[in-house]
Formats: C-alpha cells, structure tokens, sequence
C-alpha cells in the first residue's frame, strides 16, 4: 500500500471529524495516535473528544505520556489530550498529576517562554471536574504559578469545588496578592460568588487598597454581585472619598449592579456632578440597552444640556430620536 503524504493524512483526519464514525475511522484514528506528527496527532485528539470516542481513552493516555519525553512544539498534544479526557470524563490521574506540574521551556523572541501554561491550567479544569482527591492541593500550589493563565484557572478551579477549604485558599491568594489584576479579580468575584455574606466585607476592604488595581478589582466584583449590600458600599465610598479618579472608577461597578437604585443613582451623576463625570456616568450606563433606560437617559442627558454629555451620550446610545 502506497504510504500516505502529510497533507493526504491531514484530509482524512478532517473526513473524519466532519463524517460518521465507522470502525474504520476509530482505526485511523488509533493509528494517527501512534504517530509522531504533532499536529496529526493533536488533531486526532480534538476528534476523539469531539466526537466522544470512549474506547480511545487509552490511546489519548499513551500519546500523552510518549509527548512528555518527544517533541511537542507548543504542548499541543498534550492540551489536546487533556482537553478530550475531560471531555471524556476519563479519570486519568497519571496524565493530570503529570501534566499540572510540567513546565516546557521553549525559545521565543525575548527570552525563552513556558509552553506548557495552558497544559496546567487545562489539568486544573480536568482535576475540578473530576472531583479528584487531589485537586485541592494540586490547586493551592498552582495558585502561585510563575504564569498567569494557571493562576487564574486555579482560583476558578478552586471556586467550582465550592468546598470551605478551596475558600480560604482563594482568600488567602487574595491577600497575597497577585501581579495581575485579572486574578485578583478573579479571587474577589470567586468569594463573593462561594460565600457572599462573610466575603462583602473582606472584598469591600480592598476599596482602601493603596494599589488602584486592586481597588478597581474589587469594585467590579462588587458590582457584578448584583447585591444591595454591594451598591450601599460603593455608594458609601462615593460620598466618603471626593477623588474624582476613584468616583470615575466606581460609575462602571455601580452601573453593573444592574439595579433600579444604582441606576437612579447614576441618573443623578449625570445631572449634578461635574461634566467629567457626568460625561462618565453616560458611558457607564451604556451597559443598558433596552428602550426604556435608553429613554431615561436620554432624558437626565437633555436637562442637563451639556455639550460634552450629549456627545458621550451619542456615542453609546445613538442619536436621539
């Protein structure tokens, strides 16, 4: 038999994800598994959990494990493994507990980066999933990742297990403090979202946190609770600290409660505080689509008759009718 060419396999593989699933095509799957051809081999995967092919679970295994030692430019083969197992719903504890602890260096313009991020981060989401005995610890230590993307996938990890002690391990990452943002805020939305009672409060203290990043971290998380105890603190801040920097900051949070109360309150900013502000708290409602807020802003928009609030207005609702 003819052997077959790169691009005739590739072909195949797409055939085959597109088509039925025959005996046949379970075959060349299996087969292309085997093989050492990253992307086949990653393609292959993604088809095998796409398409919920059970009885190839213990060939996804294997080409993992041979992936660990070989080329794998990209950690391809192993995400794709990793995210068809979860898919799956394989309990594959040597291809989890191997693959949340790699670390594959490759070279990059400025220095060499860490393929295997999304690998780790990919093990985090299997481990939670599969309500794996480990996962808790394997969580905890990934919370202190060199990169950001297992770090944040750990903190959501953590808060899908929902127990009391994945917790106070994001409370913890919390006051550590994280160098991104992002998983800061990640941490603030996961305790308010597990625990809201004991976690406003903890969350609100990071309102006085002298890292402006932190303070607007935690604001959106406050916001997006949708809770009344949320938009009282905000509200509170607002009338306590006269910086115009931190109230701009709140108008997105306040906007995001999503709530009659906050959104009269905006109302207010637009026909009282300052143009900047005002111009601001436009912007901030543009959350709202529907006609009826549309209309009320509108109309706070024209008593106030101010240039710069009309412009901003036009910008995220349109021109008035």
């Amino acid at each position: 038999m003819q052997k077959q060419s790169f691009d005739e396999k590739l072909a195949r593989l797409h055939d085959i994800a597109g088509g039925p699933i025959s005996d046949e095509a379970v075959r060349a799957l299996r087969d292309t598994l085997k093989g050492s051809q990253v992307v086949l081999v990653a393609l292959a995967a993604e088809i095998v959990g796409n398409r919920r092919i059970e009885d190839l679970a213990p060939d996804l295994v294997r080409a993992f494990n041979r992936f660990m030692t070989g080329p794998d430019k990209g950690c391809q083969v192993k995400i794709a493994v990793v995210n068809a197992l979860n898919r799956l719903e394989h309990q594959a504890d040597d291809v989890l507990l191997r693959g949340i602890k790699h670390v594959q260096m490759e070279p990059a313009f400025g220095g060499p980066v860490d393929a295997a991020a999304d690998l780790r981060a990919g093990c985090a989401v299997m481990l939670t999933n599969l309500r794996h005995p480990e996962a808790h610890t394997e969580l905890t230590d990934l919370l202190v990742d060199p990169e950001v993307n297992p770090r944040r996938a750990a903190v959501k990890a953590l808060a899908h297990l929902g127990t009391e002690g994945a917790e106070m391990a994001i409370r913890l990452k919390a006051l550590v403090g994280d160098g991104e943002p992002d998983v800061l805020g990640e941490c603030f939305a996961a305790l308010l979202s597990m625990s809201p009672g004991r976690s406003m409060s903890f969350v609100a203290g990071f309102l006085a946190s002298p890292d402006p990043a932190a303070a607007e971290q935690a604001a959106l998380a406050l916001g997006q609770s949708h809770e009344a105890e949320a938009f009282e603190i905000l509200r509170e801040h607002w009338e306590n600290n006269l910086s115009p920097e931190f109230r701009r900051m709140l108008l997105l949070p306040i906007s995001l409660l999503r709530r009659d109360d906050a959104f009269q309150f905006l109302i207010g900013v637009i026909e009282s505080s300052g143009s900047n502000l005002a111009t601001e708290a436009v912007t901030a409602l543009g959350v709202y689509a529907d006609d009826n807020s549309r209309r009320k802003v509108h109309d706070a928009v024209k008593r106030r008759n101010d240039p710069s609030v009309s412009a901003a207005f036009a910008c995220e609702f349109g021109v008035a009718d």
